[in-house]
């Protein structure tokens, strides 16, 4: 099938199967990475190189955005109430910032996950990442103030360091952001008061 030429009526550009007009890039093709010598012809990136994703999560809670945001900051007692989460240890605290280590495991993974948190008490953690399976990861809880309760918001920006990683390990960071905020939310039933 051939693009559209520089003398062809462009209402009658082929289209190949999937929808997409024949000449355009493939997925997974780099717009930008023209192969050499070889004008109009695209290389593909690796199929299994996962680009940043990004998640977000929010709950409405009728507790102090001051206490919710303690009980996220409590990071040592995660394996008390995050089932996937086997140790969590604080390994510097200085001011305004911690760095934290949690072991994760799920559907077979077992990694370990090192992040920088800086704190804005009673409003926000900031997690940058220092070392884990991540080629980025940043993330932001965020705690506002509502009448009598708080939302709590949610914010995980991530991209694997393995394409096979990122293909089985991207569905499951959905649900892990998903029972991160679910979680939060019950232990902040079980222990909070309303305001």
């Amino acid at each position: 099938v051939r693009g559209l030429g520089a003398s062809e009526d462009p209402r009658r550009v082929a289209v190949g199967t999937a929808g997409r007009r024949a000449n355009a890039p493939v997925d997974g093709a780099d717009p930008r990475a023209r192969a050499p010598g070889r004008p109009g012809r695209f290389r593909l990136r690796d199929p299994l190189r996962v680009t940043v994703r990004r998640l977000e999560r929010s709950a409405l809670l009728p507790y102090a955005a001051e206490d919710v945001f303690d009980l996220v900051n409590d990071i040592e007692r995660y394996p008390e109430h995050l089932k996937w989460c086997r140790t969590a240890e604080i390994l510097e605290a200085g001011d305004g910032e911690i760095v934290a280590s949690l072991a994760l495991s799920g559907r077979g993974l077992r990694e370990t996950l090192v992040t920088r948190n800086r704190l804005d008490p009673g409003r926000r953690i900031v997690l940058t990442l220092v070392e884990g399976p991540f080629r980025h990861f940043e993330g932001i809880w965020t705690f506002t103030p509502v009448g009598d309760g708080c939302r709590i918001h949610l914010t995980l920006d991530f991209e694997l360091k393995s394409g096979l990683l990122g293909l089985l390990g991207a569905p499951l960071l959905n649900r892990v952001a998903d029972a991160l905020v679910d979680a939060f939310s019950r232990r902040a039933r079980s222990v909070l008061r309303a305001g």
